[in-house]
This record gives structure tokens, sequence and C-alpha cells, in this order.
């Protein structure tokens, strides 16, 4: 008689923060992964980054994802000689083997501020993990493009990898200052959607409006984070899940003795606009009129230049030569571009049949919207859809064991 075997299920340690974003996200990418192959078993530490459970020296098990912040934890990780994945190295001390590109994500910033009409541009980055110096570094090379670059905000080393949620007094006042002497209206990126929430912070101890006067853009797209604030944050959505998702295949294979090649660079997702940045800063009116008005009307097939023109109260030859010389664009272009980030949105957060699609942004020719969309997105309609839904709605249908 045939005896049944029990199923063995790799034992996994996540010593991924449950605190932020990034890490909640990247938790639900390896769900992901667990959903699809059905054979580990999920020990969960929840917490914050910094965190060191003091049973880690005991634990046994065949396989660590981790997000190490110091080289203590790094050191005990080590010497437990068990196939890991590490998020969070510095390279240097210990290699970062699965990490977001950090060019795409400053180049998002810049392209987000530029398109919304601002010429003047700052980034702000409390800490010292050697990401956020990465992320002002790119932003300065994203700006190039442009012919202008940011101001940086920089205060001495406060010895902490992320900085508390509170800032204390002397340093919110030179953060207010720094933001009053930024020329105006000005395009802030917050490296951290922490980062960005000191910014409003500063901007309402200082008086100061949020769009008009400074547009603020974070970073990592807490939902919970974003919409508590008020205005409401815009902010960089870094694709998470995917970072979780590879570092569970890149795991897989260490833990099989495969050959792996590290490091794998994943790609971020998206902006998504809220009212922190949902303005046009320009300061010729007709252009701030034409641009106003083509948000509003950008779904109507029988929007056009003249029609354009007309509203903004000037000619359209006028008009299209205040696009050329201002914003590096035609009314077409504005056109087109608002009617693909319109069928993104609802690529990304509805459920409407891709076909239905041009007819309601706007589009009298399926196949040129088709066209278009590939040349804005790099990618079809059917893809960008895919790549947006991947581990959105993933429930943690994984053995999970939290330890405490």
């Amino acid at each position: 008689m045939d005896t049944i075997r029990p199923v063995t299920h790799k034992r996994v340690l996540l010593l991924v923060e449950t605190s932020r974003a990034a890490g909640r996200g990247i938790i639900e990418g390896v769900s992901q992964y667990v959903i699809e192959r059905q054979h580990w078993l999920i020990h969960l530490n929840e917490g914050h980054l910094h965190d060191m459970p003091p049973w880690l020296l005991s634990w046994k098990g065949d396989g660590i994802i981790s997000r190490t912040v110091n080289a203590e934890t790094n050191q005990i990780l080590k010497k437990k000689r068990i196939p890991r994945v590490e998020l969070h190295g510095n390279n240097i001390d210990f290699l970062n083997e699965v990490k977001v590109n950090e060019s795409r994500i400053a180049e998002l910033a810049a392209d987000h501020l530029w398109d919304q009409g601002f010429r003047h541009f700052a980034v702000f980055g409390l800490g010292n993990a050697w990401w956020i110096e990465q992320r002002r570094t790119c932003f300065v090379e994203a700006l190039l493009k442009y012919g202008t670059k940011p101001l940086v905000f920089r205060v001495p080393d406060i010895g902490e990898v992320f900085p508390s949620l509170i800032v204390n007094e002397p340093l919110m006042k030179k953060i207010v200052r720094w933001i009053r002497s930024l020329p105006k209206p000005v395009g802030i990126w917050g490296v951290t959607d922490l980062n960005a929430f000191y910014i409003v912070e500063a901007c309402l101890h200082a008086g100061i409006s949020i769009p008009e006067e400074v547009a603020v853009l974070g970073t990592d797209n807490d939902p919970l984070f974003c919409k508590a604030l008020n205005p409401q944050l815009s902010s960089i959505d870094i694709n998470a899940r995917e970072i979780g998702y590879q570092a569970a295949i890149l795991l897989d294979k260490k833990m099989n003795r495969q050959g792996v090649s590290v490091p794998i660079v994943t790609e971020p997702s998206h902006v998504e606009v809220r009212q922190s940045t949902d303005i046009i800063a320009v300061h010729d009116r007709h252009i701030a009129r034409a641009l106003s008005y083509i948000k509003e009307r950008s779904s109507s097939s029988s929007l056009c230049a003249k029609e354009i023109a007309r509203w903004s109260g000037t000619s359209l030859r006028s008009l299209q030569s205040k696009f050329r010389r201002h914003l590096d664009s035609t009314l077409e272009e504005q056109i087109a571009k608002c009617r693909i980030a319109h069928a993104c949105r609802l690529l990304r957060d509805s459920d409407i049949k891709i076909s239905s699609i041009p007819a309601l942004i706007g589009f009298t020719s399926d196949s040129y919207f088709f066209t278009l969309f590939r040349k804005h997105q790099q990618v079809t309609p059917q893809s960008y859809r895919k790549m947006q839904r991947e581990g959105s709605n993933i429930v943690c249908q994984v053995q999970v064991e939290r330890l405490c």
C-alpha cells in the first residue's frame, strides 16, 4: 500500500519592515510568488526597518529575504550561512541584490513636475541612506535634458538612516527658511513620502500655498499616508511588489543551488497625481488658460487647436508660438499627452474594456490610439494594464507564522 508523504515546505524568513509602504509592497510581491508556487512557509517579522528581533540568533530555516540597515544585523545573517536575498545593501559593506531603477524614479519626478509647467525645481531628503543621495544625484541628471538643475536642501548628517516622523523645531525652522528662499512657483521632489510630508508641514508653518506656490511630490505612494494629508500628496509608485516578486524568484534559485546573476533592477510604475501637484504652473495667462481647457475637455473628440486658442483669448498662431517657446511642444501634443494620461488611469484603476477606452478619451480612430499609446508608454495598453495589475490585489493566502 502506498504511503502519503507530507509536502515539505521551505521555511523562509522575511526581515522586511511592515511600517512602510515599500516594505508592505515587497511582502505582497513575495506573497504573489508563494501563491503561485505553494511551497514556502513564511515567517514574518512585523516591525520597523531598524528592528533586530532577539530570536534571530537561534532561528533556523531555509532562506531569508532581508532589508538590512546596519552592519551588526548583516553580520548575524551572514554567520547563519542560510541562502539570503538582501534588498537594502549599500553595495559597499553588503550587496543590494534586487533594487529599483533610481534613475528612472528621478526621471518620473522631473518629467511630471516639468509637464505641470514648473521651471524652478528643488529636491529634499533627510537621512543618510545611500539611496537618498543617489536620488538627489539622479534628479540633477534628469533635469539636465531640460537645461536646468534643482536646488538641494543640505543639512549636517542627522545620524539616522531614516529620520523619525517628528522633526525637531530647529530643523523645521531651517526647512521653512529654505522653502521661503526658493524662487516661486517651484516643484519640490521629496525622495520619500515622509520627506514630502516635511515639506507640506513647513509650507503650512510658512503660510505658503500648495500647489500654487510650491508643488510637492513624494515617493513610495503609500495611499494611507498620501490621502491623509491636506492637500493629498502626489507620489511616485516604485512598484515595490515587483521588487518582492523578483526577490522571491532569486531566493528560490539560491535555495535550489541554481546559478544567479545580481543585481536585478526593477522599474518604478507611475506618478499617482493628487492635489499637491495638480496644477499647471505657468506665468503666461494664455498658456495657463489653454492648458486648463485641454485638461477639462481632452475627452471630447471635437477638441481642436482653434477652439483652444479662442478660449485662451489669443490667436492660434500666437498660442502655438508660446507653446513651442515655453513648453517645447504643440497644442496637439498636449492634447495627446492629456488623453494618454487619462487612458493610463482607466487601465490602472478601472475594469473598462480596452476596446472601449479610445472613444471615452476622445479618439475617433482605435488604431491611432494604440499607436500613440505605445509611443508614449513603450508598451501596448494590454501590457500596461497587466503590469499595473500584477500583484495589486494580492491577498496573503500563504501560510504565515508571525514572530515576536
